[in-house]
């Protein structure tokens, strides 16, 4: 199961207005993801004064860029194993194993099950807004259908 949703669900069932809480989770996430600035080092006294209006707090998500180099690549190519091996530090010297690192294999654990939140939350504001397919009968089509279901349409 994915926490994410199963929290979500839970704070759903108690607003009352349901499609806003979907479309501002979805927002809040987009701006969580596609930070456009390049890396600084992190101010945490003003990085935990900061809060959004998502569901979670998104500064306990770990490491804002590596969480979100996993993200996106799980997003774009549907795995991540592919981008651990590319990962460096500072020095641009290649890290050790990094699937070895519980710290790190954590963060990829918990941006692998928020890509997959983000998704069913796409999906499910979708499913929202799908307009209601016209029925394919005709009107005489639909007349003769209750004719023959019993409608008996000659006292009118």
């Amino acid at each position: 199961m994915n926490h994410f949703i199963d929290t979500f669900k839970e704070k759903l069932e108690k607003v009352e207005n349901k499609e806003f809480l979907v479309d501002n989770e979805i927002n809040q996430i987009q701006k969580f993801i596609s930070n456009d600035e390049p890396y600084q080092e992190i101010d945490f006294e003003v990085a935990f004064m900061k809060e959004s209006n998502s569901v979670f707090n998104l500064n306990e998500l770990g490491n804002p860029v590596f969480f979100n180099d996993i993200f996106n690549h799980y997003m774009m190519y549907g795995e991540y194993q592919s981008i651990l091996g590319n990962v460096i530090s500072d020095d641009e010297v290649l890290l050790g194993d990094i699937n070895d690192d519980e710290s790190v294999m954590e963060i990829v654990k918990e941006a692998v099950c928020f890509a997959d939140y983000y998704k069913w939350l796409k999906s499910f504001g979708k499913e929202k807004h799908k307009p209601k397919s016209n029925s394919s009968l005709t009107h005489k089509q639909k007349m003769l259908a209750l004719h023959y279901l019993g409608l008996d349409l000659g006292k009118y």
